[in-house]
């Protein structure tokens, strides 16, 4: 390297980029000789010499050790300060100090320099109990160049690592304060993530200076501010905010597609990760939202909504109605302030961040808690007794999951047996079994049936292990995976042989003269016997529930009945009584355009779904609600008109969209004719009619929806 070049990397400073600082001796160099008119160094700088001069020197001090501040291995603007005091009185200068605002100007000038004598740190000292920043110095040292990386580095760790030690206690301020009255008084940004680290930023350098400096060059006050507070936003405001998402101590709401549509320049919405906080903030949105100085901005038809929504306690769908208003007009309605678009913005993304958060949490517990019941059916060792008439041993909501989950961890087996298709309840049956899927646990489980059947000829446990394993049905390759084949086979000697029990006398008898083992074909006639009574009882299992599901909605719409009768005979009734009347209507219509829309796209697909895979269209929020709009539906009731139940003898009844019904009536006709058609025979090349596999319950589905659709009037 040459001489110049040299000279000229000393002069830059150590490194590049971000953390270019100038070199120590060449920084002193330089400072020493403000004054020369060949000096680079920028006009406001230049007549602050002294004092610059004075400053990097203390600042070298604390970076060499020859000074130790209190708390921190970089010294502080306070530090600076009263150094610089104790230094005027011990020499007698009578040259007046400079204020701490001057202090600040002179810090802020060297760090803009370019490159710069120093770097400015922020960071929240160890006591705080809120983000709170201290000004700290550093630059490079002779002994360590790399000093402002390292710095910076620490920086950021340092108020990560106080901002985790207050997020307990944190409590961000409320948009609108405390107790908020005026509409006015409501500020969207108050309590988020930008605002409270944005103390880490200079709001000013002045403190009450009458007159700003400015070079030829346009370096005023307000220039060098703005230099000074991007360097600290990219230096230490974004790899903080960076590094506390990483860690889930904030999160970020977007509001891309709110600006797409509105055209306003509504920022992304960045909040403390603090639930009941959160809670709070929503529900101070709620408020202003449904304040009366919002109400007045709105048009009459919203207006009415909201007011609707608030008489029935629903504040939050008030507050939402208004909010899409104020983003759908902001642009057009000049009345409407900026401040409220933003607030209309944050409540409608809060929600739909804790409507999501709701069900992680709900999710999570849910995780657990299963994780809970495994283990205690692992403790079991053996078959375990969920269910035992009324007494439930663990959640019926589990329970009702473990019998309507596939690939579930557990097997399971109920008196009476298992319905084959449809969704299943725990209240069907009398008895529910579960074993959980593990070689040793099912090993264990079966030597105790055999050594009970072996002893005592009782078959019970071995019945049940039958229906949990499903031996008729599942293949070898799929059971070994849980079960050990040498148990298997011991399992299936022991059923074999105690099919003789559905012999007749004769036969036993016969088959204990002669040591003969009860044949495969004998076997599976008894199974097609058992088969066919499992049907008819869950058949008529289904009607009954059927019949009771009709009594409970005739039940229901006597209630409602009664309730809206006592509401429009009140003297606060008006026009809108009847919507008014509960909170269940509006929810109940929603939940009712949803289920119609699904229902019709499953009848295209030709699936005809009964009451309870209805039921499962809906979530678990929306099930109870679902329960009601189907209860009204099974009632007759004219709310629900537009979703129709239609019996089946044999299947209880399927659900369908009326208008649909009717809109499509001959193609259904045509559909089904052809589809009972094919279930007679196929005509094919010679003659030959092949006879296709076609249940017979299918038969019957498609006799009684070409009978309802043939009586079915014209509109």
């Amino acid at each position: 390297m040459s001489e110049n070049q040299s000279a000229a990397s000393q002069e830059k400073g150590e490194g590049s980029g971000i953390f270019d600082a100038m070199a120590p001796d060449v920084a002193l160099k330089t400072l020493s000789n403000l004054q020369l008119d060949d000096s680079r160094i920028i006009a406001p700088l230049k007549s602050r010499s002294r004092l610059a001069n004075q400053v990097y020197d203390l600042v070298q001090s604390f970076l060499t050790g020859a000074r130790a501040g209190k708390d921190a291995y970089y010294p502080s603007l306070a530090d600076i300060y009263g150094d610089l005091q104790m230094h005027k009185r011990a020499i007698s200068d009578k040259t007046p100090m400079p204020s701490e605002a001057e202090l600040l100007r002179t810090v802020c000038l060297m760090s803009v320099q370019s490159p710069p004598f120093l770097h400015i740190l922020r960071e929240i000292p160890t006591n705080a109990t809120s983000p709170e920043f201290v000004t700290r110095l550093v630059a490079p040292t002779e002994k360590h160049p790399d000093k402002v990386s390292v710095a910076y580095r620490s920086t950021i760790r340092n108020n990560l690592v106080h901002i985790k030690s207050m997020i307990r206690d944190l409590d961000p301020p409320l948009p609108g304060g405390p107790a908020f009255n005026k509409i006015q008084d409501a500020n969207p940004r108050a309590g988020r993530v930008e605002s409270m680290l944005g103390n880490m930023y200079f709001s000013s350098m002045n403190a009450g200076a009458a007159v700003q400096e400015e070079d030829e060059d346009g370096h005023s006050d307000e220039v060098t501010l703005k230099r000074v507070n991007q360097s600290l936003r990219i230096k230490l405001f974004r790899p903080l905010v960076m590094d506390l998402l990483r860690e889930k101590m904030i999160f970020s709401l977007s509001c891309q597609d709110i600006r797409n549509q509105t055209g306003q320049k509504i920022p992304d919405i960045v909040l403390f990760n603090i639930l009941e906080n959160v809670q709070h903030r929503f529900a101070r949105l709620c408020e202003i939202l449904s304040h009366q100085a919002v109400l007045e901005l709105v048009d009459d038809r919203t207006r009415q909504q909201m007011h609707r929504f608030m008489q029935s306690g629903h504040l939050e769908d008030a507050a939402e109605t208004g909010a899409h208003f104020l983003l759908e007009h902001a642009k057009s309605q000049e009345s409407i302030p900026g401040f409220l678009v933003e607030i209309a913005a944050e409540a409608i993304r809060l929600r739909q961040w804790y409507d999501e958060k709701s069900k992680e949490h709900k999710k999570d517990k849910q995780k657990q808690e299963i994780q809970q019941i495994l283990q205690r059916l692992k403790g079991q060792k053996g078959i375990f007794r969920a269910k035992n008439g009324r007494k439930i041993n663990i959640d019926e909501k589990y329970l009702n999951l473990f019998l309507n989950e596939s690939n579930s961890p557990v097997l399971i087996a109920a008196d009476p047996p298992l319905s084959k298709g449809g969704h299943r309840e725990a209240s069907d049956y009398d008895t529910i079994y579960l074993l959980y899927k593990d070689r040793t646990i099912t090993g264990q489980a079966i030597q105790t049936a055999l050594d009970s059947y072996n002893k005592t000829e009782d078959t019970f446990l071995i019945r049940i292990l039958e229906d949990l394993l499903q031996l008729n049905k599942l293949p070898d390759s799929e059971l070994k995976h849980y079960v050990a084949p040498a148990y298997l086979e011991q399992l299936r000697e022991a059923i074999r042989d105690s099919y003789k029990a559905y012999l007749s006398p004769l036969e036993r008898i016969w088959m204990a003269l002669t040591g003969k083992r009860i044949s495969d074909a004998k076997i599976k006639k008894i199974q097609r016997r058992l088969d066919m009574e499992r049907g008819e009882e869950e058949r008529s299992r289904a009607e009954r529930k059927s019949r009771a599901n009709t009594k409970r909605a005739k039940q229901d719409v006597k209630t409602l009945a009664r309730q809206r009768a006592r509401e429009e005979s009140s003297p606060l009734a008006d026009l809108n009584s009847k919507q008014d009347s509960a909170g269940f209507d509006h929810e109940a219509q929603e939940v009712l355009n949803y289920l119609l829309t699904q229902v019709n796209m499953m009848w295209d697909k030709s699936f005809y779904p009964d009451r309870e895979q209805v039921l499962r269209l809906a979530n678990a929020n929306q099930r109870e609600i679902a329960q009601k709009v189907l209860g009204l539906v099974d009632a007759g009731a004219q709310s629900t008109a537009a979703l129709i139940r239609i019996p089946v003898p044999g299947k209880g009844h399927v659900y369908a969209g009326h208008d649909y019904v009717h809109g499509h009536k001959k193609e259904l006709i045509e559909k089904f004719k052809s589809k009972l058609d094919q279930a007679s025979g196929v005509q094919v090349s010679g003659g030959t009619t092949i006879q296709l596999n076609t249940k017979e319950e299918d038969k019957l589905f498609f006799r009684a929806m070409l009978q309802y659709l043939n009586h079915l009037p014209e509109e």
